[in-house]
């Protein structure tokens, strides 16, 4: 994962997550419930 500088706060970490890899609505976990 590419870290460019000014962006290590976690929350904008946290974003790029969710961009790269689906909301938690859309994980599989959350349709098993």
């Amino acid at each position: 994962m590419q870290r460019e500088a000014g962006r290590e706060d976690p929350l904008s970490d946290m974003v790029e997550m969710l961009q790269l890899y689906g909301t938690p609505e859309k994980s599989p976990d959350s349709v098993a419930e």
